[in-house]
């Protein structure tokens, strides 16, 4: 496959797949701010703290489902149009991958400022690549805020993973016609 004809042919999958992060970055953001994830003067977990993780949970599953509603029906019509026999099975986890390039760049800066940001000169571009991050990355901060929220600056590089990962797995069980998650089934016209 050459590299024109891959940009070509999967132009429009790789704008709706970052429309769709844009979208769930908001998303993210609006299910769980609302809720206080501090535990209380005595450690104690509060009700906010389990309704954060909640939202968080909901909004990684969202991701998926938007993903795999999309992804899937570009492995579906590959192998329905029997390019199956020469296509390259990676072809997912490769739109992912390029999909995800901000992710990486945003969790190495994250991870690198994080690490320096009790330095004078890495105190300012720390907090702004900090909010660049938590922001595109809302849809898993719900889990960052809950789970893991003591110092882990790792977190948003490992996590630009996982949509790479559900992109490939779900172009790929496209191209086996067995859906991940049960569609309705459509009336023949």
């Amino acid at each position: 496959m050459e590299k024109k004809s891959f940009w070509s042919e999967n132009n429009k999958a790789l704008k709706k797949l970052w429309a769709t992060h844009f979208v769930m970055c908001i998303f993210g953001l609006m299910t769980y701010l609302p809720f206080n994830t501090e535990p209380d003067a005595n450690g104690n977990v509060t009700a906010g703290w389990w309704l954060a993780l909640f939202a968080g949970i909901v909004a990684i599953l969202f991701l998926f489902y938007l993903i795999d509603l999309f992804i899937w029906e570009v492995g579906a019509k590959e192998q329905l149009s029997h390019e199956a026999n020469t296509m390259n099975g990676m072809k997912g986890f490769l739109i992912g991958l390029i999909v995800a390039i901000p992710d990486f760049i945003l969790g190495m800066l994250y991870m690198f400022f994080s690490y320096y940001s009790t330095y004078e000169w890495a105190k300012n571009p720390a907090f702004i690549i900090s909010l660049i991050t938590v922001t595109w990355e809302s849809m898993f901060a719900g889990l960052k805020a809950t789970i893991f929220s003591g110092f882990f600056p790792p977190y948003y590089l490992i996590v630009s993973f996982v949509p790479v990962i559900f992109t490939g797995f779900s172009y790929w069980m496209g191209t086996k016609q067995k859906p991940i998650i049960p569609r309705p089934k459509r009336k023949s016209e």
